[in-house]
Order: structure tokens, then C-alpha cells, then sequence
């Protein structure tokens, strides 16, 4: 029989995934229950720490900082996030259904580490810091350092990501994030993708760039970051980048696509958002 427990707080939480080290914590469940019902969760039991972690947005000082309890709803609707993470706004409005937007919370897309997570993508993007807690105090750790693989992150037992923290971005930079699916509604990426850049004059200061479901995890494009950055947005230079998009990502064949496809989307949405960018550089 699985066992299931409430917690009481944050810090009953902590001391229950603690001492009951097989159990798992289970927020929104909206990944989680389904892995249950279809029998791929080997957890002995669950702790339940809905209403546990913070919820919240705040601009504070040269940081934002959101609880890892606030929902994709809670980010959909959040007129500082639209404002100055749109990538992050973008993926939280259009990821699933309105029900599972409205229980899917960011500390549960972080721990249930898919490499498909739109919302981790668009943080990747952002050099978000994750604050980490467990019984022995609190650490700080950049996402893409928190995730290992598929279901895996660095997280010991009773250790939950409580809050994020994502510098507040130049108020002059481009960005966008996209996603391919194959159905309107309730979209699982087979690739999702986030850029932004900052620059002038057509060329680039400094450029981000994140994908998902092409990796293990979500994945910075350093290869491309680094041919890019001080560089003048050319057709040249955008043919240059598009080509080394496969040095950067390692996409997989499974049912939602071919590895071959997925590399091919990866390119198409590279090109479009420099080509854009380019665009804006030079206005």
C-alpha cells in the first residue's frame, strides 16, 4: 500500500521527506499522479506540501524572486512577468489546460525534471537560481546544475526547491520562446526553445539561449552564446549559428518525433528569432 501523508508546514514537510526517505512530495500533481495511475512511480508514499511553499512574485531590488509554489496561473496572469520575463509568460500561458495551469507549480516542474518542461526551459534562459532547503539549512544552485537527466535532479531527501530567483532583465532586449506540438491544446514540446539578447547598432552584447526536450535536460546553447556574442547579426553569421545547432543538442527518436526532425525544428527556430532579432538590432 502507498502511504500518504499532509504536511502541516514547510518545515513538517522537510522533516518528513527526511525521515522517510522512499516517499516523494507531491504539489500540484499534475505529472506526478499520472505517473502513479500508469504504475511508473516506485515511491513507497507521498507527502503532500500543496499550500507548504510559498507563493509569490516580487521584484526586489535587481531580483526577481517567485515561491516555488506559484502556479503556471499564478505566472500566466502576472503583469511583472509579461512585462519582464516574456519568455517565462509565454510558456506559462500556453502550457496544458487551464486545470493543470491552475495546479502545475513551478517547484514541481523543476523536481519532476522532464526534459520537455516549457517553464523550465524559459527559466534556463534566464540564469534562474533555485533556492534549495532540506534539515540542514538552505543552498542556493543554478537550475541547469539542479537536473541530472529524465526524473533526476540533485535534490537529497527531504531537500525542495522553496523559491527562484532570476535577475531582472535589461529593460532593452529581445526575446521570445516557442514550442512545437502536435495538437492545438494540452502541447508536450517535442522542442521548445527560448533566446534573448541584448545589443545595438545590429550587433550583439550578449546572448542567451535555452532548448528543451533535445537533451537529457534543458540546455544552454553555449556553442552558439559564444559565436554569437560581440558579433554583428549578418546572414552570415545567422547561416553560421543555425549550422552549429547540433553541437549544442542531442535530440532522440520517440513518439512525439525523430531526432532528425527535432533537429531540424531547432534550426528553423533559431533562424527565426535571429533573423528577428536581427531586425531589431538594427531599428
Amino acid at each position: 500500500m502507498i502511504g500518504f501523508r499532509n504536511a502541516k508546514n514547510l518545515a513538517d514537510a522537510i522533516a518528513a521527506l527526511t525521515d522517510l526517505p522512499h516517499w516523494r512530495p507531491v504539489c500540484g500533481g499534475t505529472d506526478l499522479l499520472v505517473q502513479v495511475s500508469m504504475g511508473r512511480s516506485h515511491a513507497a508514499g507521498f507527502v503532500d506540501i500543496w499550500g507548504s511553499l510559498p507563493r509569490h512574485i516580487e521584484a526586489r531590488g535587481k531580483v526577481i524572486h517567485i515561491g516555488a509554489g506559484t502556479t503556471c496561473s499564478d505566472v500566466a496572469h502576472s503583469p511583472l512577468i509579461r512585462e519582464l520575463l516574456p519568455p517565462l509568460w509565454e510558456a506559462a500561458r500556453t502550457m496544458g489546460s487551464p486545470l493543470i495551469r491552475n495546479r502545475a507549480t513551478l517547484g514541481g516542474n523543476i523536481g519532476n525534471a522532464s526534459p520537455a518542461a516549457d517553464m523550465v526551459a524559459a527559466m534556463v534562459v534566464e540564469e534562474t537560481r533555485a533556492i534549495v532547503r532540506g534539515a540542514s539549512g538552505d543552498r542556493t544552485v543554478p537550475l541547469t546544475k539542479l537536473m541530472l537527466g529524465p526524473g533526476k535532479t540533485k535534490l537529497a531527501p527531504g531537500e525542495l526547491v522553496v523559491e527562484l530567483m532570476v535577475p531582472k532583465p535589461s529593460s532593452s532586449t529581445y526575446c521570445r520562446f516557442d514550442k512545437l506540438g502536435f495538437r492545438k491544446a494540452q502541447v508536450i514540446a517535442a522542442v521548445n526553445f527560448a533566446i534573448r539578447v541584448t545589443g545595438k547598432n545590429g550587433g550583439i552584447d550578449d546572448i542567451r539561449i535555452s532548448w528543451g526536450s533535445v537533451a537529457p535536460t534543458a540546455v544552454r546553447s553555449h556553442t552558439i552564446e559564444n559565436m554569437l556574442r560581440g558579433v554583428a547579426l549578418t546572414e552570415h553569421s545567422i547561416d553560421e549559428a543555425v549550422a552549429a545547432v547540433s553541437n549544442d543538442i542531442s535530440p532522440i527518436d520517440d513518439h512525439r518525433g525523430s531526432a532528425a526532425y527535432r533537429l531540424a525544428v531547432a534550426r528553423s527556430f533559431l533562424r527565426r528569432a535571429l533573423e528577428e532579432c536581427a531586425t531589431w538590432l538594427s531599428s
